[in-house]
Parts: structure tokens; sequence; C-alpha cells
């Protein structure tokens, strides 16, 4: 698993141009109280502070150091995320944020395939996974069910093979 971490400024050991041909995300330091996992579900929106002594929580939430708690998301913030998803196209995400001394949310990124069923083991009764399977099966009026979606395979482009044809017809 890569793991954040703090690479301290300026940059005397290497040289600051070779960063930037390292893999990599690179953001500033926010002072935090503390992170969100947000997790996005159609129109749904619920998160949980994830409070860890270490920069990275992810580690700490595989050996019990970490604790949380369902927060509620500002109203200003959940109309930004809703208007993100809703121009990324996004159906479900996982957001990650950092919240400061001020009660200010930082956002660090969003996973289209987040996990977060390790919050239903650390916070048994928040019923993330039941919640994720109703959305799938349609049960929430924000997603359709798999009936509803028309698939028109792409029209075949002469002398180029289409997706998963393996000769010309």
């Amino acid at each position: 698993m890569a793991v954040t971490a703090e690479i301290p400024m300026p940059l005397d050991v290497v040289d600051a141009d070779s960063v930037a041909f390292c893999p990599g995300i690179y953001q500033r330091l926010v002072e935090k109280v503390f992170d969100v996992r947000l997790m996005q579900l159609g129109e749904e929106l619920r998160a949980f502070a994830v409070y860890s002594p270490s920069l990275d929580w992810r580690p700490d939430s595989t050996t019990g150091v970490a604790r949380l708690e369902e927060v509620a998301v500002p109203v200003p913030l959940a109309a930004k995320v809703r208007k993100f998803v809703a121009d990324a196209g996004l159906a479900f995400g996982c957001f990650d944020f950092a919240v400061d001394g001020e009660g200010e949310w930082w956002f660090l990124e969003v996973n289209e395939s987040g996990q977060f069923l390790w919050i239903d083991h650390l916070l048994p009764g928040a019923g993330l996974f039941e919640q994720f399977l109703q959305y799938l099966a349609g049960g929430r009026p924000a997603f359709p069910r798999l009936s509803e979606f028309v698939f028109e395979p792409p029209s075949p482009v002469p002398g180029r093979l289409a997706p998963f044809q393996t000769e010309e017809v």
C-alpha cells in the first residue's frame, strides 16, 4: 500500500526538477485535526471523521488505532460535492478530506472505486454494505435499475474491428 509521507521543503537533497518526473500526488500539508472519508451514493452523502495520530490514517484503520464517528457534511460543501459528481459523471465515489482547526474541509482526492467496508468493521451499525447493496439493486431512486439502461453496440467502422470482434465480417 502506498502511504502519504511528508516531504520536507526545500528539497535540498534531491534536485527539485527531478520530482516532476516522479509519479505521485504532491499537496500542501494541512495541519489537520481529523480526516474525513465521505461516501457518495447517487445523491446521498455519508461522512465519517477518522481520528488518527498519523499523517496517513489508512494503516491505523487496520490496526485499531484509528477511531471513527459519523459527521454531518456542511451544506455548502455538500452542494459542491454534488456539483462535482454531476460534472464528472460519477455514480459513486469516496472523497477524502482533511479538516483543520478552523473547521475548514480540505479536499484531498476522490476515488470512484474507493474502499468503505472498513467503516462497517470499525463502526458497527454504520450499515454501508447494506446501503451499497440497495443502491446497486436499484432500491434508491438516484440509481436506475440495470433493466433501465439501454446498451447499443457501436456501429462497425469499415476496415476496423469492433470491440470484442476477432475477425472482420
